[in-house]
């Protein structure tokens, strides 16, 4: 697909580019990670499956708006407990169809290993269905098929025993078949892209200290190859995926929390995993804390969002589809944003940006579809996020809702009730 192929750690939907009429059926509902669609498709929010692109005029490429008015995106929604314990912390969540019902479940991740799955009833409401462990402390929880039966399995990352884990969903909901890869210098954070070009999953992992990130190449079944080092100066803290040259391969953009630039890491050869780095420097006093990818400004091309601390402000930069960043906006906020997301929120067909910041606020910046933003960001009352911001529709209503972990020990689903 030309430029429109973005997997952010966060989970991610918005517009990428016009869409055709022609549905591809898909076993999976794609509307939290796009990285199940074909090539030459997107991910229609609404439907769950996959539609081809065109090659549309720039200013015709936003998806279809379900409604035509710009006043802003309204949720509602209510916290469950998770974990009753006082020690353990709930640090990941993300959302995905577990039991190849067609419907997306909920997976959580806490500091001390352990994993809890909830069946999600298709209404915005979650139960409570399994539990595992991993015998160390998660840092970072993802949702994909990486044995292609159709079934989201569990990806986590092991920070205390420095491991990848690999679960397979085992058809009910539940924990299966694990596996586990052995990551010296582990960091946490972790993307999952096809990397090779082989057409399964793939995993890259970061890693702390001045290791830069580790490619993890998927055996089809499950299972995850030795890593390869792709080096980097800093331990970094996001990954975001996508196709920033339109050469059709995947490419990673990355930060490290504090630094003032976006490393962004060109895939130069699928085979051999060979890769080009490119800094992009943020303006002056701004330094990097979190990162999410999409199409701002309608344009078919891969944008990046960063929140950066220091002068508390979202920096847009604007990809060219070619390989370069060459456009930027920001907009300041009230305090330091923490972690980001994007989607279409209000109903428009641009793709906005939801972000908390370090006191748990959460706000919507709109997009127009062009390279301007909404001043001021509008706050989302009745909720606070700590950690793990999501979003999909989780009510099959066709809007962008959110879910969160809040008070580390509770989580929230927020229904997009927008008219």
């Amino acid at each position: 697909m030309r430029n429109s192929l973005w997997i952010v750690l966060a989970g991610a939907l918005g517009c990428d580019s016009l869409w055709s009429s022609s549905l591809i059926p898909n076993p999976q509902r794609c509307e939290v990670t796009p990285d199940v669609c074909p090539q030459g498709h997107v991910c229609d929010m609404a439907t769950g499956r996959c539609l081809a692109t065109t090659a549309a005029a720039p200013s015709a490429r936003c998806s279809p708006p379900w409604r035509t008015a710009q006043s802003p995106a309204g949720f509602t929604g209510s916290a469950f407990v998770i974990s009753t314990s006082t020690v353990e912390d709930v640090v990941s969540i993300a959302l995905g169809d577990l039991d190849g019902s067609g419907t997306l479940d909920l997976a959580a991740a806490g500091n001390q290993g352990t994993l809890w799955s909830f069946l999600g009833s298709g209404t915005g409401q979650f139960t409570a269905h399994n539990t595992n462990t991993l015998g160390g402390p998660a840092a970072m929880l993802r949702l994909a098929d990486l044995n292609s039966d159709g079934r989201r399995d569990f990806l986590v990352s092991n920070i205390g025993l420095r491991q990848v884990h690999t679960i397979l969903a085992a058809g009910d909901g539940g924990f299966g078949m694990a596996s586990v890869r052995a990551v010296a210098n582990l960091g946490g954070a972790l993307a999952v892209a096809d990397l090779d070009g082989s057409g399964g999953l793939d995993v890259a992992a970061a890693l702390d200290g001045t290791n830069g990130w580790s490619v993890l190449l998927g055996d089809g079944s499950g299972g995850l190859a030795a890593g390869r080092g792709v080096p980097n100066s800093r331990a970094l803290s996001s990954l975001v995926g996508g196709d920033f040259n339109g050469d059709g391969t995947v490419d990673l953009a990355t930060i490290a929390n504090g630094e003032s630039s976006v490393y962004v890491y060109y895939n130069r050869d699928n085979s051999s995993q060979t890769y080009m780095r490119q800094e992009y420097p943020l303006a002056t006093g701004q330094y990097a804390y979190g990162i999410t990818g999409g199409d701002f400004d309608c344009d078919g091309r891969t944008d990046l969002a960063i929140g950066t601390t220091g002068n508390n402000r979202i920096a847009v930069l604007f990809g060219n589809g070619q390989g370069g960043f060459p456009a930027s906006v920001s907009l300041s906020t009230a305090a330091e944003p923490r972690e980001l997301v994007a989607g279409d929120v209000d109903g428009d067909g641009a793709t906005d940006i939801v972000f908390f910041d370090q006191y748990g606020d959460l706000y919507v910046v709109s997009s127009r579809g062009t390279r301007s933003l909404s001043t001021p960001p509008q706050r989302i009352n009745g909720a606070t996020a700590t950690a793990s911001l999501q979003i999909a529709d989780v009510n099959k209503d066709g809007r962008a809702d959110l879910a969160m972990v809040e008070q580390y020990k509770s989580l929230r689903v927020l229904l997009n009730t927008t008219p």
